[in-house]
């Protein structure tokens, strides 16, 4: 009998583990996640923590990044929106992003859920 009751339990372990990594992530949701203090805290955390590689080429530039804010508001699995661009700027994006604080997660009907999210970033640094 104990036996039994070992292999149930591992096999309910098992379950809700595959069930867990399996949770639905949302691209629309009421209410979407948010970085602590808002847009203009985000911007600010973006402009210092980005670290600049600058020659003439590389003056202007765009790179998007695109990962999932979890139900406690951890960032993972980030990875450039555009596969096909790995620059410096995707490659630094992606170093700042993995190094944010929690955000405060998304909301739909009421509970946190997971959400996708897509990061924008276009520089245009002045020539000296």
């Amino acid at each position: 009998m104990p036996l039994k009751l070992i292999l149930f339990t591992i096999c309910l372990l098992a379950a809700i583990s595959a069930n867990a990594q399996r949770a639905k992530v949302y691209s629309f949701v009421t209410q979407p996640p948010s970085f602590p203090g808002g847009e203009v805290a985000l911007a600010a955390y973006l402009t210092k923590n980005i670290k600049y590689k600058v020659s003439e080429s590389e003056i202007v530039g765009t790179a998007t990044v695109q990962f999932i804010i979890d139900t406690l508001g951890c960032v993972y699995n980030i990875k450039p929106r555009d596969t096909t661009k790995t620059d410096w700027l995707h490659q630094e994006l992606i170093r700042v992003v993995s190094m944010m604080p929690a955000w405060n997660p998304g909301m739909h009907n009421g509970r946190k859920v997971a959400v996708q999210y897509y990061l924008p970033l276009y520089i245009c640094l002045p020539m000296e």
